[in-house]
């Protein structure tokens, strides 16, 4: 019976991925007719499709989103931990959060693919969110000066993750600038996402100044009342205190 399942499941599996390979030849059929169609330059249609086949090293293409959204959510966490797998192992800060914390946080990632050149943050601009490299190098900047290049389980795009030089509590604008040394794979906690978990789950503490971690923290929280409009709230809720608080005075 088992024997007789697994040779009735093969087609099913070889259609699959027939399928996968098929979207993916589809993909690049219909990029080189748009590239010739606009005549674009050859060494630029070289480039792209380069970043292509790095984009789909496997030369297939799959709706992933769409699979894990279709699953109950334990096993969308389950599943997402498991794909992720290489760069929770390459990410120290990932190695202090818990099971459940790993698979909400991966289940809030979102790839994003760069070429050789491209600018991902910018210094003194407002951080888009907590940036992971999964493939690539990653080159940050201050100014004129070269910090560092970054590699797989490298994390920058938030103040908090850099390192100890030169930072600072502020999180609200970015001190360095990032760079994509060569195409990379990138996944990014946007900011409100990153700062729902700073707030929701204490073992997930994204900077190795852990000494510092309290004041930083501070800040991102701050941040998230503002977005939330709970700090106006506060302002309101300590004035109403306030003004209860000099009727029981007056009554007296």
């Amino acid at each position: 019976f088992i024997f007789g399942l697994i040779i009735g499941s093969v087609p099913a599996i070889l259609d699959r991925r027939s399928f996968a390979g098929g979207r993916y030849s589809e993909l690049e059929r219909r990029l080189k007719e748009y590239l010739q169609h606009k005549k674009v330059p050859t060494a630029l249609q070289g480039r792209i499709l380069q970043f292509f086949e790095y984009r789909y090293p496997e030369r297939r293409s799959f709706d992933g989103h769409k699979i894990i959204q279709d699953l109950p959510l334990s096993m969308q966490k389950a599943l997402v931990v498991h794909v992720y797998d290489s760069l929770i192992s390459a990410c120290g800060m990932l190695h202090r959060c818990s099971y459940g914390t790993l698979g909400e946080i991966c289940l809030m990632l979102r790839k994003v693919f760069v070429a050789e050149g491209d600018l991902i943050s910018k210094e003194g601009t407002a951080p888009v969110g907590l940036y992971f490299i999964k493939h690539g190098q990653v080159l940050l900047s201050r100014g004129w000066e070269v910090e560092c290049a970054l590699g797989p389980g490298a994390v920058f795009g938030q103040n908090v993750a850099v390192g100890h030089a030169g930072l600072t509590s502020d999180s609200s604008h970015l001190m360095h600038t990032a760079t994509a040394l060569e195409p990379a794979e990138l996944c990014v906690l946007l900011q409100s996402d990153f700062e729902d978990v700073v707030a929701a789950r204490p073992d997930f503490v994204p900077t190795y100044d852990h000494e510092n971690w309290v004041v930083y923290k501070q800040d991102i929280l701050r941040r998230r009342d503002v977005r939330l409009g709970l700090a106006k709230q506060k302002q309101v809720m300590a004035a109403l205190v306030k003004l209860r608080q000099g009727i029981r005075e007056l009554s007296e």
